[in-house]
This record gives C-alpha cells, structure tokens and sequence, in this order.
C-alpha cells in the first residue's frame, strides 16, 4: 500500500503549534519550531545519506507552492542528482569579504 501524500491542509498549516515536524508525504514536512516559527521542509535520502532542504517559510511559501517546490526537487533527485548541491551550482557566485575590502581600498 502507498503512503498518502497531501496530508496536511491549508487550515492545519494555520493552526499548528506543536513543535516539530507535522508530515505531508513525499518528504514534505511542516517544521514547526520551539518559538512557533513555521517553515517547510524536504527531506530525502540519496545514497545512504539522509538530508534536508528548506523549502521556505510558511508565511510567505504556501501550501500549494510547497508542494509544488517539493515535487521540483524530487524530479532532481530522481534524475540522480543532489537537491541541494543543484541548488548551489544555480546560484549566483557572491563576492567574499576580502574581494569586498579589496575594492574599497
């Protein structure tokens, strides 16, 4: 039998105050922190090492939007590649401290 994914609804992301990880399947989770704090996370398992990627948090990524990202990342994963290490090769190179203080000197 298959593990029910979209557990979760748009009411009970809401309302949720218990502290800790509140499943939506497929790897998405609800993380609710000590503080009330809410954001979404995904966590996988590529090659024996478990992992987890933040998705963004609940008050500006929805519901929908989080599943949406989730089934992205998944498509990655699927293709045989890290999520997260993906997401680092896309992102734009940032300049570091010493580059900065070099260019102001």
């Amino acid at each position: 039998m298959a593990r029910p994914i979209n557990r979760l609804s748009a009411r009970a992301v809401q309302t949720a105050t218990a502290a800790g990880y509140h499943a939506d399947g497929g790897g998405l989770y609800l993380l609710v922190g000590p503080t009330g704090s809410k954001s979404w996370v995904l966590r996988y398992q590529l090659r024996g090492t478990r992992r987890e990627m933040g998705l963004g948090p609940a008050s500006v990524v929805t519901l929908q939007e989080a599943r949406g990202a989730a089934l992205a990342q998944r498509r990655v994963l699927a293709s045989g590649q890290d999520p997260v290490e993906a997401r680092r090769a896309h992102a734009a190179p940032g300049r570091t401290f010493g580059e900065c203080a070099d260019a102001l000197i």
